[in-house]
């Protein structure tokens, strides 16, 4: 089983020269960009083994299991970064194009297991805007994360332009928001009694969204953190029980994920405004 490697910035960059690869394969919970600066070998990538040489660009998921086998001595220069960098763009009049990018991007599988650019001058204004990037991060001035924020946009719109073109399918295989969303909520209604399938990693695996992603994407389409979605959803499923059913208040809690019956009531309360038994001799 691969090893997992953690972060807890949005943004951190880095440089390795290596004449050995040091570590196991492994996955992340961010996503990393590669930039190859010199050297040469080898990556595999999700059972894939391919060349890499001096000038390529990677781009990993955290799904994306990887090492490297090094034949000449490489270095590395590496930007990893999770959603929260993308949560922070604020330019209105871009929020459209910036949000676009995450959903063709974050959302679609790896299906490019290889150097990812195929346009040549992007490939050098890549490397000139890695040069900036970096420069900015270790100087950390005035209004430095602002100038992050920004210069990583730039790249991260060139690179969507070189999948698109290296892949011109890719699109194929990410949703539309609206259906997304929509599935995401159906699922959730369909499973609210079976606690493992509505879990964080359960949704996150099944609609092919990084775990730390599926709550930004559906608090952006209903205004709703997932976890308010599912007592929402949790609370009207009760009410049917309630009103149709003759099973007891211990015995709801149970089928709807509530630690007790204790708890399932005072949810209740706080959200309908009174108690569950209440609310069965009303109705």
């Amino acid at each position: 089983m691969a090893k997992r490697f953690y972060t807890r910035y949005a943004l951190n960059i880095f440089t390795l020269e290596l004449d050995a690869w040091k570590f196991p394969m492994h996955t992340h919970n961010f996503y990393e960009l590669i930039f190859i600066k010199k050297g040469k070998g080898k990556q595999s990538m999700n059972g894939v083994l391919f060349p890499y040489k001096e000038g390529d660009i990677f781009f990993l998921s955290p799904k994306d299991e990887h090492l490297f086998e090094i034949v000449e001595k490489t270095t590395f220069e590496f930007i990893q970064f999770t959603e929260q960098l993308f949560l922070e763009q604020v330019n209105k009049e871009e929020k459209g194009i910036w949000e676009k990018t995450i959903e063709q991007v974050l959302y679609s599988p790896n299906v490019i297991p290889q150097d990812i650019i195929c346009i040549e001058n992007d490939r050098v204004k890549l490397f000139q805007l890695l040069a900036l990037l970096k420069e900015e991060y270790a100087t950390k001035r005035m209004y430095t994360y602002q100038i992050l924020r920004g210069i990583f946009q730039s790249m991260m719109l060139i690179i969507v332009r070189n999948l698109h073109v290296k892949n011109p399918s890719s699109e194929q295989a990410v949703f539309k928001e609206e259906e997304k969303i929509n599935k995401i909520l159906s699922h959730i209604r369909q499973h609210i009694m079976e606690k493992e399938k509505i879990s964080l990693k359960a949704i996150a695996d099944k609609f092919f969204i990084s775990e730390n992603y599926i709550s930004i994407f559906i608090k952006k389409h209903t205004q709703f953190s997932i976890k308010q979605l599912i007592i929402e959803t949790r609370l009207k499923t009760a009410e049917s029980l309630l009103q149709q059913s003759s099973y007891t208040i211990s015995e709801i809690a149970e089928k709807l994920g509530f630690t007790d019956a204790a708890h399932f009531s005072n949810t209740f309360k706080k959200h309908k405004g009174c108690r569950p038994s209440a609310f069965r001799k009303k109705n």
